[in-house]
């Protein structure tokens, strides 16, 4: 074989692995998860909860989680987590397991920062982990519906 042909053959494979790839758009980002399992970083596992979520709109995330964990700066009106707020550094990529995609973003509420890292599943389950600038992370269940 000459160069031409092993170049030529390394850009067909290179094509072809990336349009193989899925990417995802955030506008197209739409999914409402109802939160059941809270998992804070320092306090055991508690499942059976019925009324929180995590509803995400395009660059909109509306979100109602509980939260238990160390608080390093306490801010005023701390209800858990009860707001929406405009995401922002949002990555959508697919998963490390088949059939899954991991998103990334971030929101910010009065004074605090959070650090969102979700992995959503084809079977409609949902892993979410939270991570505020002034706390503990807190990992949270739930099962996706559209909204």
């Amino acid at each position: 074989m000459n160069s031409l042909n092993i170049r030529n053959i390394l850009l067909s494979l290179v094509l072809t692995i990336l349009l193989a790839v899925p990417t995802y758009a955030q506008d197209e980002l739409r999914f409402r998860a109802d939160i059941h399992t809270i998992s804070p970083q320092s306090y055991p596992t508690q499942a059976g909860l019925t009324e929180f979520y995590l509803a995400i709109d395009g660059d909109t995330a509306d979100i109602y989680l509980p939260y238990i964990g160390q608080v390093y700066m306490p801010t005023f009106g701390n209800d858990g987590l009860n707001f929406k707020a405009k995401c922002t550094d949002t990555t959508i990529i697919p998963g490390k397991k088949k059939d899954s995609r991991e998103i990334s973003f971030t929101v910010r509420n009065d004074i605090v920062t959070y650090r969102f890292s979700i992995t959503m599943y084809a079977n409609n389950t949902i892993y979410v982990h939270v991570q505020p600038s002034n706390a503990q992370g807190c990992s949270y269940i739930g099962t996706i519906r559209t909204p």
